[in-house]
């Protein structure tokens, strides 16, 4: 293998294909990989698994196998992809030897392969070779962790041009295996060997998969209810399982037979367990009993009485002397294993216990429990020795570590998390479940975690992913209000979560935060100098900031409920502000004094603009009216009806002749500002319309709405020109930019988005494509079904914008499905800004794609370096 695999081997002719369109590719197969290569890819770590860890030869074959994993891995993978082989049982025989070698970066090296590979065979990617670099390769490097750096630099080295996405903030899980079953999975247990497991299911059967592979070996059938817990043999020869059906049942783990049928229990039983030396089984049952059992022929030995209510884990201590119990009666007990008698009963939870462990040298227990707490326990003396916290569901299943420094716990949030057993320390949480997890347990090697759900899935995670994650700054609740700089630089925005923060429109980075409000804050405004901020809060108080310091220069008080709205007069001398004490209120921007109080709506004030002229403000309420006040004087001008439900937003036109609406009752309208008359009504959003703006130009209107999206609309016309979606939840608040290039956007979804509207994709199509260029300017060419001519003009950043997300996580190209450029994993689907949104600001993370036309479809093979 050393000397036959390269890169590019079969002459893979483009990225955007996939290999099944890729003409003449199974003859290139055929003769590129010949017998010897294909039984050398296939069966080397079989090979290598052969020789004994004490063998002289053990120095010299972990040197080779360091070298090959420091690249020829990535062309392995390849070949083997092209002959439509896994990879998942080689890497798990190699990566099980070299753990037994003193070999950090060897084992590094390892677990990035496992974890690469594993990602590209989930994915859709599979079906392009060329993507195993481009996008598989190209993720796992951009999530590099500080733990695999030194092995994953290495690989990126030799691919200079491989253009990797931006991720920040994101956690990479990395799912190794999923084992899909047809119901809710109650129970798994791993073979001491690792190379098997069991899984209880709610169709009362078992399943035994092979653990490298995915493979369902057997089916094992009998109980005639649930199957509640699962537990293998030390040697690995037998499964012991128990039933909601009372029963206790032993397995050949080989064959499947039933060996073993143990009654005795009269109510479920919830779990069971092997002796260490095999010979007993323990078992606990909602009739309030633990039993052991002869495991060779089903006998009962002792029965052990005390807990008053159900028992729901048992476990037997390293040396087989106790076991431990824990119970819906909310402890934790010890007893003898040869006698029954209690020994000590550990005391403090508030709820039921659900799990109990032993640490594998006996000193400790762990016990899980639905008062959302795991707590460690001295075995000897039954005190507590450490209570985790903070946890925001039940704990279902937890488990000690094989060497006792690590404890994890699966969760009714649908989260396994992993944590150090010496300080308490979460140090990963695991996302991908999409229901409770029901039981978690570490593989031998300690590397890997298994973890069984309601989901009806089982996952084999990597437990080495310990991803240093930068945390990115962002609000923590909803977004209330947005708003640009006079200069274009930045936005300010206001959150339930009681700040404002300021924001680099070009980067996204926050540039300032500002604290102080005591509640929500709802509406923030720049003055027009750019020099303070103005926000108004559900604390009742207007408050004016240094934009500079992020200092509070002054607070105005007097409004007695919630502060909705707030805005600077066009000179910057004053501040309107609108309440749910039903008034306006004008203040003095300098000195903070109020001016004058605006009476006249019989609810909620939601919104205040002030004209371009200053002379009058509009103000919008939950009484259906929009009213025009003159400022000079406060007499209401002008009272417009004609919405039928609450008036969320207010703005001026910038000839200061037109007002522009936003309404609960889902329009849009315009109306005469000098006449009150209505001059357009404009539908086209499926519910509340939350926020509306006017572009600079006052050609186009802006609206964001409850139904997640924002739109953009010709102000003369009424005609919808863009619908803008990304936004997962209500969209609070819009604003253009100065320039009318963006548009943002503030949502419940806690992100503040930005839209670069000043070309659409259609725009930029029509600018890159040409139906003329000559077949040597393309971006892709097939001869057997298309060509795609792209002019040498359109960029990176053109292309850039250009890219569409399928829902299948393939980037392609607008209006050309068939270019695929990229595909990326579900976990930073939600992080990722989709064109014409530039800019994603979250504390779930951003991603960023940049594609490079030169690297990309047949000019792929450019990635590496020459060698």
């Amino acid at each position: 293998m050393e000397k036959s695999l390269h890169f590019n081997m079969c002459n893979l002719t483009s990225s955007f294909l996939f290999d099944k369109d890729d003409r003449g590719l199974s003859e290139r197969v055929e003769t590129n990989i010949g017998p010897k290569l294909r039984y050398a890819c296939w069966h080397w770590a079989a090979h290598l698994t052969a020789v004994r860890h004490d063998s002289h030869d053990v120095q010299q074959l972990s040197t080779l196998l360091l070298e090959f994993c420091s690249l020829k891995v990535l062309f392995w993978m390849e070949a083997m992809n092209l002959l439509e082989l896994d990879c998942r049982l080689p890497l798990h025989l190699a990566r099980n030897w070299a753990l037994q070698i003193p070999s950090a970066e060897l084992n590094l090296y390892m677990a990035a392969s496992q974890r690469l590979w594993a990602s590209f065979l989930q994915s859709p990617a599979v079906r392009s070779t060329p993507h195993l670099y481009i996008s598989s390769l190209a993720t796992e490097l951009a999530f590099t962790s500080a733990s695999d750096s030194s092995a994953l630099r290495k690989w990126q080295k030799h691919f200079p041009r491989l253009t990797l996405p931006e991720c920040r903030g994101i956690v990479r899980q990395r799912k190794l295996i999923t084992l899909k079953h047809s119901c809710a999975v109650y129970a798994v247990a791993m073979s001491p060997t690792s190379t098997h497991i069991v899984s209880a299911l709610a169709d009362n059967s078992m399943q035994i998969w092979d653990a490298a592979t995915g493979i369902e070996l057997i089916k094992l059938e009998g109980h005639s209810n649930w199957v509640q817990s699962v537990a293998f043999s030390p040697d690995g020869t037998q499964i012991v399982s128990s039933s909601s059906d009372m029963t206790v049942r032993i397995w050949d783990a080989i064959t499947g037979d039933e060996l073993v049928k143990i009654e005795g229990h009269t109510d479920s039983v919830r779990s069971v367990a092997f002796s260490p030396n095999g010979g007993q089984i323990v078992s606990g049952s909602h009739d309030m009993t633990l039993r052991i059992w002869d495991a060779t022929i089903g006998t009962e030995l002792v029965k052990a009485v005390g807990h008053r209510d159900w028992v729901q884990s048992v476990a037997f201590s390293p040396n087989g002397a106790q076991i431990v119990s824990g119970s819906d009666d909310k402890t934790v007990r010890i007893w003898d294993a040869t006698t029954g008698h209690e020994m000590i009963k550990l005391q403090g939870h508030k709820n039921c216990v659900h799990s109990v462990a032993f640490s594998p040298d006996g000193a400790r227990i762990v016990s899980g429990s639905a008062d959302k707490t795991f707590r460690i326990w001295d075995a000897a003396t039954g005190i507590e020795l450490m209570k985790s916290e903070g946890h925001s569901s039940v704990v279902n299943s937890v488990a000690f570590s094989p060497n006792g420094g690590h404890i994890v716990f699966g969760s009714a949030d649908r989260t396994v998390r992993l944590w150090d057993a010496a300080t308490g320390i979460e140090l990963m949480k695991l996302e991908g479940h999409s229901n409770e997890v029901n039981c978690v347990q570490f593989l031998s090697n300690g590397a890997q975690i298994i973890s069984g759900s309601v989901d009806h899935t089982v996952v084999i995670w990597d437990a080495t992913t310990t991803n240093e994650v930068t945390q990115i700054e962002g609000h923590t609740e909803w977004v209330r209000s947005v708003a640009f700089s006079p200069d274009g630089a930045w936005i300010v925005s206001c959150s339930n979560d009681n700040t404002v923060q300021i924001w680099d429109v070009t980067t996204g980075n926050q540039v300032t935060m500002m604290e102080g409000h005591s509640d929500y804050v709802q509406s923030v405004a720049f003055s027009p100098s750019g020099e303070q901020i103005a926000s108004g809060s559900a604390d009742r108080t207007v408050r004016i900031w240094d934009v500079a310091t992020g200092i509070e220069l002054m607070r105005l008080e007097g409004h007695t409920h919630w502060v909705r709205s707030v805005v600077f007069s066009p000179n910057g001398a004053q501040i309107a502000s609108g309440c749910d004490d039903k008034t306006v209120r004008l203040w003095d921007a300098t000195t903070g004094d109020e001016l004058m109080k605006l009476l006249g709506h019989t609810d909620s004030v939601r919104c205040v603009a002030f004209s371009p002229s200053a002379e009058q403000i509009a103000s919008g309420s939950v009484d259906r009216t929009i009213r025009i006040w003159d400022v000079p004087t406060g007499i209401e001008l002008m009272r417009l009806e004609g919405h039928t439900h609450w008036v969320r937003s207010v703005t001026f036109l910038p000839d200061g002749a037109h007002i522009i609406s936003g309404s609960d009752d889902k329009t849009v309208r315009i109306w005469d500002a000098t006449k009150g008359n209505e001059i357009m009504k404009i539908e086209g959003h499926s519910d509340h319309v939350q926020s509306v703006a006017f572009s600079p130009d006052g050609a186009e209107i802006v609206s964001g709405s409850a139904d997640r999206t924002v739109r953009v609309w010709d102000a003369v016309t009424g005609v919808e020109l863009m619908k803008l979606e990304g936004h997962t939840h209500w969209v609070r608040s819009v604003a253009f930019s100065p320039d009318g290039a963006r548009i943002a956007a503030g949502s419940n979804d806690k992100t503040v988005r930005i839209w670069d509207v000043s070309c659409t994709p259609e725009a930029i199509t029509s600018a890159g494509w040409d139906s003329a260029a000559e077949s040597s300017d393309s971006i892709v060419s097939d001869p057997e079904s298309h060509v795609v001519p792209i002019r040498q003009s359109l960029t990176t950043q053109q292309l850039s914008r250009l890219w569409i997300p399928q829902t299948d996580g393939w980037v392609v190209v607008c209006g050309h499905p068939d270019i695929r450029l990229f595909w990326y994993p579900p976990e930073i689907h939600h992080t990722v800004p989709i064109p014409p949104c530039v800019q994603m600001i979250s504390t779930s993370g951003q991603s960023r794609f940049k594609f490079d036309p030169a690297n990309l479809g047949p000019n792929w093979q450019s990635i590496i370096s020459p060698q």
